[in-house]
């Protein structure tokens, strides 16, 4: 229970997050409320899919720390990162490379579907930071500290409830972007919580068992493979639930 409820906090604030965009969202008007779902019920998936990979790092390091292993934790996690780097760039290539192919194809009033794409286009560049984030909480947690992904999570809400209201209604000379505007908050909020990811895991006593940044790793195919052959069946999960919801579309 002290392992779990911290996670468990963590996974509620982000839902909370998700309905504060389509609350804050929906003040403006239904049709920006509605971008704001459809667009996440895109974006969630393929977020989760590349999630789904990362999430075998917390397993093999918690092996690794068992086994007393301490100096393959950061090797470990780096080939994670790189994993996770990738697969984000890939999304942000597709995303300008589907759009004006499937722009026009998708049966939906203009206004709706601009918006909705526009959305897709700022919370995209939020895709590495989001998942470096999930590298970094994925360590944490695989050393067995869950608190800091709770923590990072409340500072994630506090900063994205503000942010929503600012690009939304284009407060502090920022241009009123409606319902898109929950998109670009939702990215800076994911850099966010990396950088205070980033921060616990430099500066934790706790951590300094499996530091980190003592040696960079550059990308090693052999350690890569073993991660993608234990995360791939996550993935394979959110990807088949990515390709339902884009075929509903």
């Amino acid at each position: 229970m002290k392992l779990a409820y911290p996670i468990l906090i963590a996974q509620l604030i982000q839902n909370l997050m998700g309905f504060a965009d389509t609350v804050m969202a929906g003040r403006v008007s239904a049709t920006d409320m509605a971008a704001v779902a459809v667009a996440s019920s895109v974006w969630l998936p393929l977020i989760l899919a590349i999630s789904g990979l990362i999430m075998a790092l917390a397993s093999i390091i918690s092996q690794l720390s068992g086994a007393n292993q301490f100096d393959n934790i950061a090797k470990a996690s780096y080939q994670t990162a790189w994993i996770a780097v990738f697969f984000s760039i890939i999304i942000i290539i597709l995303y300008y490379i589907a759009t004006p192919l499937l722009i026009d194809s998708i049966a939906m009033e203009p206004e709706l579907k601009q918006l909705m794409f526009d959305y897709l286009g700022y919370i995209v560049w939020g895709g590495p930071g989001y998942c470096l984030y999930l590298v970094l909480r994925n360590y944490s947690e695989g050393l067995s500290f869950s608190r800091p992904t709770m923590i990072i999570s409340i500072l994630g809400l506090l900063i994205n409830i503000p942010a929503n209201y600012i690009f939304i209604y284009g407060e502090f000379g920022m241009p009123a972007l409606g319902g898109a505007g929950c998109g670009l908050a939702t990215a800076i909020v994911y850099w966010v919580m990396f950088v205070g990811m980033l921060a616990y895991a430099y500066y934790s006593k706790h951590l300094k068992q499996a530091p980190l940044f003592t040696q960079f790793y550059w990308p090693q195919w052999s350690e890569i493979k073993v991660i993608l052959g234990l995360g791939t069946p996550s993935h394979f999960r959110y990807y088949l639930k990515s390709a339902f919801l884009l075929l509903l579309l």
